[in-house]
């Protein structure tokens, strides 16, 4: 889930910069193909980046490094590059509509990065040798070749194509199980801090017999479609036409197809189930670290663990949390521009409580990426959410798991709130809290969003025994469906 702490406590270089990396995304000419390198100097600061870029059999894609700030494989979308040399790349999806335009020139990329009113200039230079520093080890990170069958696969969804990888084992219909994201842009890997969470599950489940079909977020690589305009009515959609897609199929068993769904994708993945009446059939859900209680009060705790977490005053935490009722009030009032004048007031009162030499080079352009988010569907979905409503629906087994150190879906308010509204629902569901995990089910330290990129393991592998264990059980137990 999203840190909506608009400017993060004691930040150590501005937000604009953060949002500005996140923007270096994107190409569909082979002249791109391979690793650039560079720096961006935003009132002073260098911070060194890599930018990947190859060719797939769905186009080309890419992916981006902050080697400093420990984030690796950052996925990149909405890429152009013309013969005469003109190259855009911009994230849609992100606040503020962040865009890149400039020309390539032999060995150089050079152009200006805008957003809102920002703008700024860029550099990149090929590097043959890949020399930014090398990515952290990643031991679960699925290598072919695989003893099971892997296809780049594209259907229609409710904003055009959704593209995506189905892995089928080597038996005849299969059951399989739709990987639904968390929040933010990701791409069908579910690649976050460089971590490939969505792969390493669909790789488990392969081996175990069970196949998986994972896709790329509206906005991101081969899918079409804006993820913050989406809505959580769009996102359920896209669910449904995956659902569809896999029921037209004649090598999988439709009436064995399951969701999981990993902390945003946990609310998705219910209302799915709930909306679907049979047309197919969810026979089975694994949620992770899924919210359970309403999306305001999701916030008002994350953003207590975050604060705490970073040593914050009391005040600061205080005034957050009021920003963040305000804010809610005033959407379940339909009020949007009242929405928006509080979030511009609160960003406006954490930017001038900065150090100066922490604040970014263009105020105004934060604060226009910040209202540009509560403006975005999506976003206000999942302010207003309230999760417990599809849970208590839920008629089939249903695993759900949370991580002690989970500091976005925090264990001690959501667990007890999951158990409540999924109690009585069936007899196979079970909710389970995991010692010493975070919010990506890895072992951690203290939970923090900083350690996702330091730690090798991607999810830990008793969460995975339990999640492929429980799907074999439900979605095994039964013969395939003769069509």
């Amino acid at each position: 889930m999203r840190d909506t702490d608009v400017m993060k406590p004691r930040r150590t270089f501005p937000m604009l910069v953060a949002v500005l990396l996140a923007a270096l995304a994107f190409a569909q000419g082979d002249p791109l193909a391979g690793t650039w390198t560079g720096a961006l100097e935003p009132d002073g600061i260098n911070l060194e980046i890599r930018v990947a870029f190859e060719r797939t059999p769905a186009g080309l894609t890419g992916t981006f490094d902050i080697p400093p700030q420990g984030a690796f494989g950052i996925p990149l979308a909405d890429i152009a590059a013309t013969q005469d040399g003109a190259v855009r790349f911009g994230a849609p999806s992100l606040a503020g509509d962040p865009r890149f335009e400039g020309t390539l020139d032999g060995e150089a990329m050079t152009g200006t990065f805008t957003q809102g009113a920002a703008r700024l200039p860029f550099r990149l230079t090929r590097d043959a040798e890949g020399a930014a520093g090398a990515p952290p080890e990643r031991p679960q990170t699925p290598v072919a070749p695989f003893p099971y069958r892997v296809e780049d696969v594209t259907w229609r969804g409710p904003a055009g194509t959704l593209a995506g990888t189905l892995t089928l084992p080597d038996s005849p219909q299969p059951p399989v199980v739709l990987l639904i994201n968390g929040s933010g842009a990701q791409d069908r890997d579910g690649t976050v801090m460089g971590h490939p969470t969505m792969a390493v599950l669909a790789d488990a489940l392969a081996r175990r017999g069970l196949g998986a079909l994972r896709w790329d977020d509206r906005g991101v690589g081969g899918s079409d479609g804006d993820l913050g305009a989406a809505g959580y009515d769009g996102l359920v959609g896209d669910v449904h036409a995956a659902l569809q897609f896999l029921n037209e199929r004649g090598d999988v068993d439709a009436s064995r197809l399951a969701l999981l769904g990993h902390s945003e994708g946990g609310i998705i993945a219910p209302r799915a189930a709930t909306e679907l009446q049979d047309d197919p059939p969810v026979a089975a859900l694994v949620l992770l670290a899924a919210p359970a209680i309403d999306g305001v009060d999701l916030l008002v705790t994350q953003n207590e663990a975050i604060y705490a977490l970073a040593g914050a005053e009391r005040s600061d935490l205080d005034a957050q949390v009021a920003y963040l009722r305000a804010l809610h009030a005033a959407l379940l009032q339909g009020d949007e521009d009242a929405a928006v004048a509080l979030t511009r007031e609160r960003a406006a009162e954490q930017l001038a409580a900065l150090p100066e030499a922490q604040r970014p080079p263009n105020v105004d352009a934060v604060l226009d990426a910040a209202v540009a988010e509560t403006r975005m569907p999506t976003f206000q979905d999942l302010v207003l959410s309230t999760p417990a409503e599809a849970l208590a629906k839920l008629e089939v087994p249903t695993l759900a798991l949370y991580g002690e150190r989970d500091v976005q879906v925090t264990a001690d308010a959501n667990v007890e709130a999951a158990r409540r509204a999924l109690e009585g629902t069936h007899e196979a569901t079970d909710v389970v809290l995991l010692p010493g995990l975070n919010h990506l089910l890895q072992p951690a330290e203290t939970g923090a969003v900083a350690e996702y990129a330091q730690i090798r393991t991607t999810i830990d592998e008793g969460a995975l025994e339990r999640i492929v264990t429980f799907l074999e059980q439900v979605l095994l137990s039964t013969s395939p469906t003769t069509r």
